[in-house]
């Protein structure tokens, strides 16, 4: 609502292309203030929104004496006190509308990414016994802490408790995950090798991550489930794949995917990093890794 004021019989003159913008919003310090005169929004500038992503946030209504006030993704509010609203963006920018008497503070927003990867890898845990950082886990809590042997932690409001030995392994507040170990193959690290093939002892079959397998000249490799299997058992009704002899699941490392991952350049160099993955929901068992290789004749001397 815009005040004019005049001395008596004396012109004024009004900008109406001023004046059609007002949409009853006004802003002093964090404040954001409506009168009911005019209907409208106020537009969050400088934040651009995705549509189809999901935006999480909050502000505070200070005071509402008459109409709503809503976002353009959101519900109505017409009480004050907090909103915490988790939406998904229909618009390309956000705004908040009011018809009513009422001011806001407090505003923020941020972009929800739902991570299913299991290399997020964004919560690092530290032991106490040998101080150090000992693990990364892909979920990610709003808060976490141990009493005695359980470990509780928080999240969406709710407070979870980590059991070990639960039927449900990898499962983080309904997203399943699974086991993931890195390591480095860098037997005589100063003699390049060529790098032939991997066997695992476990219980269940690892593969890689994709490009999980990385050599010190930056060749990249993979190995699916498809390369470990040796052997097809054939009833004439099904067919099962042979994956494991003797508890050992063995495979012939693929090619450079560089050059071609069936007919590039064979794996080389002075170090090989290996990254494996788990593929069923039982408790991982694993005894031992084996990279096999040999010198390289072309780089050895």
């Amino acid at each position: 609502m815009s005040n004019y004021s005049a001395i008596e019989n004396n012109q004024l003159q009004i900008l109406l292309t001023d004046v059609s913008r007002s949409t009853g919003w006004s802003v002093s310090g964090s404040v954001a203030s409506h009168e009911s005169c005019n209907n409208g929004s106020i537009y969050l500038l400088g934040y651009p929104l995705t549509i189809g992503a999901t935006y999480e946030y909050t502000f505070e209504v200070l005071t509402i004496t008459s109409g709503v006030v809503e976002t353009n993704i959101g519900a109505s509010h017409s009480t004050t006190g907090w909103v915490h609203e988790i939406e998904v963006a229909t618009s390309s920018q956000l705004s908040i509308f009011s018809n009513g008497n009422c001011s806001i503070t407090n505003f923020t927003i941020r972009l929800v990414e739902t991570i299913n990867d299991n290399k997020a890898q964004n919560t690092i845990s530290f032991s106490e016994k040998t101080k150090k950082w000992v693990s990364f886990y892909s979920y990610i809590p709003e808060m976490a802490m141990s009493m005695f042997t359980k470990v509780f932690s928080g999240f969406d409001g709710d407070i979870y408790v980590h059991e070990a030995g639960s039927d449900s392994r990898n499962n983080f507040y309904g997203v399943q995950y699974q086991s993931i170990i890195q390591f480095v193959d860098n037997i005589e690290p100063a003699i390049p090798k060529t790098f032939q093939s991997l066997s695992i002892q476990c219980n269940e079959l690892m593969i890689t991550t994709p490009n999980g397998i990385q050599t010190s000249l930056g060749q990249i490799s993979e190995l699916a489930a498809i390369d470990y299997v040796k052997a097809f058992l054939d009833d004439g009704v099904s067919q099962v794949n042979v994956q494991a002899l003797e508890g050992v699941y063995a495979a012939n490392f693929n090619r450079d995917a560089n050059t071609g991952l069936l007919d590039g350049d064979v794996l080389r160099g002075n170090y090989m990093i290996v990254e494996l993955i788990s593929t069923g929901a039982e408790s991982l068992l694993l005894y031992t890794i084996n990279v096999v290789s040999r010198h390289s004749s072309i780089g050895s001397r």
